[in-house]
């Protein structure tokens, strides 16, 4: 989340209209993230989270909309759409698709405890189990075709080392994901910025906007990565290994899945790698908008690499 467009009072007005909820009665950018503009927005009646969507189309947003309405009615507690008096959930705002959610309670764990981590990978597992029967289907947005674009794109900008890393990795996870493996909706970028906790339990999921059908083992690589490892720069094992452990608890993880998992963190990795790379060589502007470094991955791919057998140990057991 950041802040690239902020509307003025008619606009605002004009779009709440749409809502059963009463006029604007405070309004507050929100600072983190990078693709939206989004804003806390209190009214009479309530109070809300409003996106203002910077690049997605307005005809790719009701999916990401509607997913999240079917998984909240299935009690994932993720963030809600407000409907709208005609029933929609996507309106206009500034010339930009916009839309309205409940405002979530709880906030995010930047430094995550053992119980929290343990917590969260049952949420995911239950938010895997829950999304099987969503009826639409979405194609992973950022899979191997753009990882290949967007390395081309980025490799000539890079140092010689670098950009030999960027294809050795490529070419190394170009056959992710091989079919079979057990699959439906992801949320593809269970951040510890897009989870809210009240204490050690997760209140809230957010930022379901590169949410995709992809191998759930994919999934939980990205959360492995962020949760315990980008916290300290080092994998911390018995973090890892407590939520690997909770999710296979709630869904239990296949051999198939197991034989991948060094290629399906390597993908995790190479995939934000190259998103930050692309940000950072191309910065956009926006007045709370800011950049996260790509270094940060990059790391994570050599520690994969120097450790395999630390992140492979991190597996539970059958």
């Amino acid at each position: 989340m950041a802040v690239y467009t902020s509307p003025d009072p008619a606009a605002l007005a004009a779009f709440l209209a749409n809502y059963p909820y009463g006029p604007c009665t405070g309004l507050e950018g929100i600072r983190d993230g990078i693709e939206n503009s989004n804003f806390f927005l209190d009214t009479a009646h309530a109070s809300h989270v409003l996106t203002i969507f910077e690049s997605s189309p307005a005809a790719t947003l009701p999916w990401f909309l509607e997913l999240m309405d079917f998984l909240a009615a299935r009690g994932i507690p993720c963030t809600h759409p407000r409907q709208r008096r005609d029933g929609g959930f996507l309106g206009d705002l500034c010339g930009k698709p916009a839309a309205l959610f409940a405002r979530l309670s709880g906030a995010s764990l930047l430094q995550p405890t053992l119980p929290a981590c343990a917590a969260l990978g049952d949420l995911l597992a239950r938010l895997h189990l829950a999304g099987q029967d969503f009826p639409a289907t979405q194609a992973n947005p950022r899979g191997p075709d753009w990882r290949t674009r967007t390395a081309a794109g980025v490799a000539p900008q890079l140092p010689p080392a670098a950009a030999m890393r960027l294809r050795v990795r490529l070419a190394e996870t170009a056959g992710f994901p091989p079919p079979g493996l057990p699959s439906g909706v992801i949320h593809a970028d269970l951040f510890r910025d897009n989870v809210l906790f009240d204490a050690d339990q997760p209140v809230g999921v957010l930022d379901f906007y590169f949410a995709c059908q992809g191998p759930w083992v994919y999934d939980l690589a990205i959360a492995v990565i962020d949760w315990c490892f980008m916290p300290t720069h080092r994998l911390m094992t018995p973090a890892a290994g407590a939520l690997l452990a909770a999710y296979h608890r709630r869904r239990p993880l296949l051999e198939s899945e197991r034989a991948l998992w060094l290629t399906a963190l390597r993908t995790a990795a190479l995939r934000f790698w190259l998103s930050r790379l692309k940000d950072s060589l191309a910065p956009r502007s926006g007045a709370l908008a800011w950049q996260k470094d790509p270094a940060e991955f990059e790391g994570v791919l050599r520690s994969i690499e120097r450790a395999a057998a630390a992140w492979l140990a991190v597996w539970p057991e059958r």
